[in-house]
């Protein structure tokens, strides 16, 4: 992390390395944190692929907490970037929570 944030400190604009501080901070369970870094990374920089796994990291923190609300809106987010986050989440889980809501379930069709 220390590395990452000197890397920010350089090049604050730099939206993957906001991204890779968020996957980490979301890994290490800071899931406040996290979703506040992600949503910094997603207006930085130009590469699609990495924002719409920013949304799908978003969503997935929100799954873990049974937010079915707040997971259909980072993941309808996530999906128009990158239809590949509709299938990452068919088995992620994290979503397992909200794995049963009709309305998650409509998100996967």
């Amino acid at each position: 992390m220390q590395a990452i944030n000197e890397g920010l400190q350089r090049k604050p604009d730099y939206g993957y390395g906001w991204f890779n501080k968020a996957l980490a901070l979301e890994l290490y369970g800071h899931y406040d944190e996290a979703i506040v870094t992600y949503k910094k990374a997603i207006p930085l920089g130009t590469g699609q692929w990495w924002k719409a796994w920013a949304y799908y990291g978003i969503a997935s923190i929100y799954g873990r907490r049974g937010d079915v609300a707040n997971v259909a809106t980072y993941l309808k987010q996530a999906e128009a970037l990158s239809p590949s986050t509709k299938v990452a989440a068919r088995t992620e889980q994290d979503f397992n929570p909200v794995r049963s809501s009709p309305v998650f379930q409509a998100l996967l069709r």
